[in-house]
Parts: structure tokens; C-alpha cells; sequence
């Protein structure tokens, strides 16, 4: 389908590269969280470890409201697995509030440190991820693709919901077929490239959406109408 490529080149023209996964050593570098056309990210295990307590925090939050919760979390040293698990967990709330549903989202990141503890030097594979509680489909896919750079494509509301307003998937499409749609008509043999490319195209998607897809009414602005008439 070529409108995959299309829908992706349009973007990256708009909004040009938006450095995901954001993390905090660079926000202390730069003052930004994003590190732009730099696919050397994560670097070492902390930042894995970030990335995946990131993917956990941003559910059903904006990330502004993450940023402040890993700033805290980082201030605290706990992007150490073990420093994290010995923490006082009432305190781990207070750190991670601002992220909202505080009680359970220090639940899944103390079940999800575990799992990482257990599985460290082994491979992260998605089934087993899947196992633990609080991680779902977009999470697991989000922590394989960002912190351990394995091509998964991510689906999240967002793309949904430009999907379906650009008639391309149907309201009854569940995760994994709107999954298949990007994995299927995007053909990058080499998998560094392709971690790249989904990357980018997941972010791009997350950026589009915030500008054309909050409201109903924007809906019909979407320039991606047009280009793919």
C-alpha cells in the first residue's frame, strides 16, 4: 500500500525528526528531552531502564506530565533496578503523582523492575513481557522498539484514529491488524534502518495527531486528506 509511504513522507517533510525516545541525560545537555536525527539512544542500561519506566508512566498521560515524574525519579537515583525496588513505595507515589494513577502505575513499575531484574541478561521477549502486569501491546511494543531497538511497530489511539479518518483501517480493527498494515507495506530489509524508520514513524504520527486529532472538528483540516486523494 503505497499510501504507508506517502503518509510517512508527508510528515517527516511537516515536522522533520523528532528524536524519540525522550530522555532525561539529554534534557540535561540540551534543556530538551529529544534528541533529533540521533538513533544512538539508549546508550547504556539506565537510559534502557528510563525508556521502559517511560513507556509505563506516559499511559494514559501526556508526557509533559512524564517529564516531571522522570525528573524526579532521576533526582532520586532510581533509574538503578534495585535501588528502585528497595525504595519506600509511598514516596515512589509522591515521586511519580504527577503522572497521574499513581497507586497503580508504582504497582506495574515495581512488577515491571522485577520482570527486568529476572530477564536482564537474557532476551526481552515480547510474549514474556506481555505476562506482566500492566504492560499491553503498546507498552511492550514501545519498550522492544525504543530500549532494546527491536522492529516493532508501535500502534497507539493516535494512529488509529488517523487511520480511520483517512479510511484506511476500520473501526473494528483490533491492535495487531492495523500492526500488519505498517509491517506488511514497509519494506527495509536491514533491521537498523527499519528500528529507525518505525521510530520516526511512530513519533511523527504522535505529533500529527496533537495537532489535527484532539478535536473533531480538526479532523477534517488534516492535510494527509488531500495528499492522498
Amino acid at each position: 500500500m503505497k499510501k504507508v509511504s506517502k503518509i510517512y513522507n508527508f510528515l517527516l517533510v511537516e515536522y522533520g525528526y523528532q528524536g524519540w525516545w525522550p530522555l532525561s541525560d539529554v534534557y540535561r545537555k540540551t534543556n530538551n528531552f529529544y534528541h533529533p536525527n540521533n538513533y544512538n539512544f539508549p546508550k547504556n542500561k539506565k537510559q534502557r531502564f528510563e525508556i521502559c519506566l517511560g513507556c509505563i508512566l506516559t499511559q494514559n498521560t501526556s508526557w509533559k506530565n512524564v517529564e516531571i515524574g522522570i525528573k524526579n525519579l532521576k533526582e532520586n537515583k532510581l533509574f538503578k533496578s534495585r535501588r528502585l525496588l528497595n525504595y519506600d513505595l509511598e514516596k515512589l507515589k509522591e515521586l511519580i503523582k504527577p503522572c497521574g494513577y499513581y497507586n497503580q502505575k508504582t504497582e506495574y513499575i515495581i512488577e515491571f523492575t522485577k520482570f527486568y531484574m529476572a530477564n536482564r541478561r537474557k532476551d526481552f521477549a515480547r510474549e514474556n513481557l506481555l505476562k506482566v502486569k500492566g504492560v499491553g501491546p503498546e507498552t511492550a511494543d514501545s519498550m522492544l522498539l525504543y530500549a532494546f531497538k527491536k522492529p516493532n511497530f508501535v500502534v497507539d489511539t493516535y494512529t488509529k484514529r488517523i487511520l480511520l479518518n483517512l479510511k484506511i483501517c476500520k473501526e473494528e480493527d483490533d491492535y495487531y491488524t492495523i500492526q500488519r498494515l505498517f509491517l506488511e507495506n514497509i519494506n527495509i530489509e536491514n533491521i537498523k534502518e527499519k528500528v529507525n524508520y518505525f521510530q520516526e514513524y511512530h513519533a511523527l504520527l504522535v505529533r500529527h495527531a496533537k495537532k489535527y486529532y484532539r478535536r473533531k472538528e480538526d479532523y477534517k483540516k488534516d492535510p494527509l486528506i488531500n495528499i492522498l486523494k
